[in-house]
């Protein structure tokens, strides 16, 4: 033990001053909230007035002239009446508004509006003010005003989440949704670049003839556990940064940050890391070059993208068999099991078993390395078939 822990103290040590760990730990989150605010920004200065025509067949509506749409908030309309389609018509070929909408004759039989757009998406048309507005108009005079008001507006749904005490913890709206993913994206990215780190030293060992020297000093579990111990900590050690990073970002959105969720995300990392890392080491020994390796490693990322593949599923349904099946599988379960927890009260049973099932194939996968190792090294040069053969020899 004593001799894994020097191999973990040089791994930490090195990996820590490396300008790939030291440019990682900035640039991923800051690249993250950039690509995540960007859009919006970008969207939000392009748009943020509109010009909105109408042709009113029946007679029944007098929109007002400046409207405020609800998605997105910022975007404002100037709404302009017109007497004829044709002028309608030659206003948007010109320029002059973004779109038209006609409210035919038979409006009251149909419900139909007809959207003439040249370049604007017709899903930038404030529908539900528009919608709001009309019932007014049709119904004022004939209920009283509060009725009216609600007839237009009869649902406003605001969801809450009860804690384990049955109390009301927080308003569940869509930056509730924003805690899962970001823990799920900077749990998988703590674990891809932990892991990567792991392969790349294996691969540089490899290629440098270093396996024989380092393995007549330590034994081969020796080895690979002190570089899951080293450059574990070392991607915990970002991971931790990172979280440092959700601080302001929860206070901007306000975002409610949850502590219990946050240490079982510290526990999935070490316990994820544990199980890719001994996958890692397995890999990079059976691997006879780079190219090789590389191609190990995507089969892998497949297996941690999984749970953003049925993220959605997840969220909409985090106790359904789907969800579990994601949440306990081992090479999902890190990032699946944080979704579901920050939406829902997952049982401890299931945690645990999840937990456990990351324990037991670490320890599966590292014992399996070690012996993968030290095949590779006694069969140089064998194929990749010798070197199973002689890894799962009886000794």
């Amino acid at each position: 033990m004593r001799r894994a822990l020097v191999v973990a103290k040089w791994e930490f040590l090195s990996t820590i001053r490396k300008k790939e760990y030291l440019l990682s730990t900035v640039l991923t989150p800051a690249f993250g909230a950039v690509m995540a605010l960007l859009p919006f920004l970008l969207f939000n200065q392009g748009v943020s007035t509109l010009s909105v025509g109408y042709v009113d067949h029946t007679g029944m509506f007098e929109l007002p002239q400046s409207l405020t749409g609800s998605v997105p908030e910022n975007v404002s309309y100037r709404v302009l009446r017109y007497s004829s389609e044709e002028v309608a018509k030659r206003e948007l070929l010109q320029g002059r508004v973004s779109m038209y909408m006609v409210i035919p004759e038979n409006y009251l039989d149909t419900g139909r509006v007809e959207v003439y757009v040249t370049r604007a998406t017709p899903a930038l048309l404030p529908r539900e003010e528009i919608a709001e507005e009309m019932v007014r108009q049709m119904l004022r005079g004939r209920l009283e005003d509060k009725l009216v008001e609600r007839v237009s507006r009869p649902l406003e749904p605001v969801v809450y989440r009860l804690n384990d005490r049955g109390e009301r913890a927080e308003e569940m709206g869509l930056v509730a949704y924003m805690y899962p993913l970001l823990m799920g994206a900077l749990l998988m990215m703590a674990l891809l670049i932990s892991s990567g780190f792991l392969m790349h030293s294996m691969n540089e060992e490899r290629e440098n003839r270093l396996w024989e020297v380092l393995l007549s000093s330590v034994s081969a579990e020796e080895l690979i556990a002190g570089k899951m111990l080293g450059l574990g900590g070392a991607g915990l050690l970002q991971l931790g940064a990172w979280m440092v990073l959700l601080v302001p970002l929860a206070v901007v959105v306000s975002l409610t940050l949850r502590p219990g969720v946050l240490l079982l995300g510290v526990a999935y990392f070490i316990l994820g890391f544990l199980m890719y890392a001994s996958i890692m080491a397995g890999a990079g020994a059976l691997c006879t070059s780079s190219k090789e390796a590389q191609q190990a490693t995507g089969v892998l990322v497949m297996f941690v993208l999984l749970p953003v593949a049925f993220g959605f599923m997840i969220f909409q349904n985090p106790d359904s068999q789907l969800a579990r099946a994601v949440s306990l599988f081992p090479l999902s379960s890190p990032v699946g099991m944080i979704y579901r927890i920050s939406v829902a009260r997952v049982p401890v049973v299931e945690i645990v078993l999840s937990m456990l099932a990351l324990l037991l194939t670490s320890l599966a996968m590292l014992y399996l390395s070690g012996r993968l190792l030290r095949a590779r090294v006694l069969m140089q040069g064998g194929s990749l078939g010798d070197v199973l053969r002689e890894a799962l020899r009886r000794r």
